[in-house]
């Protein structure tokens, strides 16, 4: 090897220019400040207690803030659609481009914050975005002769999360303007078809198949999410809260009852649906003991920070914490509980809010243009569209408890 570097030394310094010169240009790096600010290091530390020192000392003082962080994500949202009504998916905070392809169930949740933004807001401009970007979306929307229903098509299949996420947008459009029509089209009624289609799905113990291929009509048996029996209890029951049919209600309780024989994770689905039983009907004590037990689990990780720990999970587990809370101060069981770990979350993902961020990223940083969005970490600097969906669904959730136990 050292005979050969000694006769081709010219030919491998070429090689390593070239080599090098391909990554920098691959990742939109050509200043030396640039290159120098691509490997050093960005630990991604959040001091908690030094998060809280500064925090708001008053409920006035979380609600005002809670409420421009909000609109800041909004912004976020209007500032990158397109003409089309597209939403951004995923941009870097190095060069504000997208390149991973996108999910169409995280792309229609976030069409529903913006109608979230628009109720707290009292602004219409947001309601409008909402209403362009539901129109784009719900393209995935589809019927085929034999299936029951319609169902939310992406990605190659359709999958009962985005069914429930589409009905979701449904709803939060609903709670937002008092209506479901959209240039002549009843968005109602896509959302009962979307709901006959979850029922279709929905097995004899309370669980549901995850996912089929509307085309041939076969079900993937094995194909298994997380989240999405929570996303469609909880849509089942936005649709008993939309009409009224206790035929929903009854449904809800059936795939509730199948949730409560599941292990306890860290669902904020789930949470929400415990609220919306609350509110619309009653808990169970078997729910009250269910719901403890989830809160308790976003306890935990709140107690161990990890740095790892992404501000979309963050985001989330603000949703559940308030969520729960809600369900449980509806029941009248203890909730304040709740309120520190609530709390904490909130503060972490604000942290990750630009222009903020908790990054040893030079102080001469651009963020312009991308301000109100939610980076995931330090280590992976991208403003992806469910945190700021989690975060706005979650900050609004966390209102609604503040004014509630005002």
């Amino acid at each position: 090897m050292k005979q050969w570097l000694e006769k081709n030394w010219l030919w491998a310094a070429v090689d390593v220019a070239i080599v090098g010169l391909a990554v920098f240009v691959l990742v939109g790096v050509t200043t030396p400040q640039e290159i120098a600010g691509l490997f050093a290091p960005r630990p991604h530390r959040v001091d908690v207690e030094a998060l809280r020192a500064a925090a708001p000392s008053t409920t006035e003082e979380w609600e005002e803030a809670l409420t421009a962080s909000i609109a800041a994500g909004g912004d976020y949202l209007v500032r990158h659609q397109l003409s089309n009504g597209e939403l951004p998916y995923e941009l870097y905070v190095v060069d504000g481009q997208d390149y991973v392809e996108p999910s169409g169930i995280r792309l229609v949740a976030g069409a529903g914050s913006l109608f979230t933004v628009c109720r707290v807001t009292g602004d219409q401009a947001y309601c409008r975005a909402g209403d362009a970007a539901l129109a784009r979306y719900f393209g995935h929307v589809v019927e085929r002769e034999g299936m029951p229903g319609a169902c939310f098509y992406s990605e190659g299949m359709c999958r009962v999360g985005g069914s429930a996420l589409a009905i979701d947008v449904v709803h939060k459009r609903w709670r937002a303007t008092g209506d479901t029509t959209l240039d002549g089209t009843d968005l109602l009624d896509t959302a009962l078809q979307l709901g006959e289609n979850l029922s279709w799905l929905r097995q004899d113990d309370g669980s549901l198949l995850h996912g089929f291929d509307p085309h041939t009509g076969l079900v993937n048996f094995t194909y298994h999410d997380r989240f999405f029996t929570g996303e469609s209890l909880m849509a089942t029951l936005e649709l008993y809260e939309m009409t009224g049919d206790p035929r929903w209600l009854e449904e809800a309780r059936e795939t509730n009852a199948y949730m409560l024989r599941q292990e306890v994770t860290r669902d904020h689905w789930h949470a929400y649906s415990f609220w919306y039983l609350a509110r619309l009907d009653d808990l169970t004590e078997a729910d009250v003991g269910f719901a403890n037990d989830v809160g308790q689990a976003f306890g935990e990780v709140q107690m161990t920070w990890r740095s790892d720990l992404s501000a979309i999970s963050a985001a989330s587990m603000v949703e559940g914490s308030a969520a729960l809370a809600l369900a449980l101060e509806a029941q009248g069981e203890p909730h304040e509980w709740l309120v520190p770990e609530l709390e904490n979350f909130a503060l972490y993902v604000m942290a990750h809010q630009l222009p903020d961020h908790p990054c040893q990223w030079p102080e001469t940083a651009d963020f312009s243009g991308l301000e109100g969005g939610i980076i995931s970490t330090c280590e992976d600097p991208a403003i992806r569209i469910d945190g700021v969906q989690h975060w706005i669904n979650g900050a609004d959730t966390f209102l609604e408890y503040l004014r509630q136990t005002r």
